[in-house]
């Protein structure tokens, strides 16, 4: 182990141990986040296990969860945070971004596209990462005309079909059987010659 690596690792072990001392909710988020900058998930996950059940569910320290499971590969848990974060962290960009981001890696290009529009309205500073949510729109929307035109529907109507499909297939992995069931009949409605909602099951 290098001197560098040491050094990080009994820095992590006093940050850690700091947090067991009794530190408040603030303190605990800004060790999460120190570790977050570092693309340290499992410190960032070891930090929040500190707090109580009642401050883990408060949306910022959901959306630092869903950051640490992303960066470790646990897209599916980052898109079920990031997306309850979302939900209470409205005036928050970077929420969507990142959960703009675990969609399209899920295969959602329609949800990714909902996510990176919503990133945009909501008027962020940052220009690489508008660039980025922007490409992400142009890519999915020509991913989705394709398909239309394969299906031969217009651009709207798959894209509420794609939406409700893909809405379905995140409520089944969340064993949400009537909203699978729901979101399958819009996409359905939609599109009803469109064979990827009746694989929803």
């Amino acid at each position: 182990m290098s001197r560098r690596r040491k050094r990080k690792y009994k820095s992590q072990e006093q940050k850690l141990s700091s947090v067991r001392a009794g530190r408040g909710f603030d303190e605990i988020i800004t060790i999460a986040e120190d570790y977050l900058i570092e693309e340290d998930a499992a410190g960032v996950l070891a930090t929040l296990e500190q707090l109580t059940p009642q401050q883990q569910a408060r949306p910022y320290a959901l959306y630092l969860r869903g950051m640490a499971e992303a960066i470790s590969g646990q897209t599916l848990q980052a898109v079920f945070d990031l997306q309850k974060a979302s939900l209470r962290l409205s005036d928050f960009p970077p929420v969507f971004m990142n959960l703009a981001f675990a969609c399209v890696h899920m295969g959602w290009i329609r949800m990714g596209w909902y996510y990176a529009e919503q990133y945009l309205r909501r008027k962020p500073k940052d220009p690489e990462a508008e660039r980025m949510a922007e490409e992400m729109i142009a890519l999915a929307q020509d991913v989705l005309l394709g398909e239309a035109e394969k299906l031969g529907v217009t651009l709207e109507r798959m894209k509420k079909a794609a939406f409700a499909h893909e809405r379905a297939q995140l409520a089944l992995q969340q064993k949400r059987y009537r909203q699978v069931l729901s979101e399958t009949q819009k996409a359905i409605r939609q599109i009803s010659h469109w064979v990827q909602p009746r694989n929803n099951r």
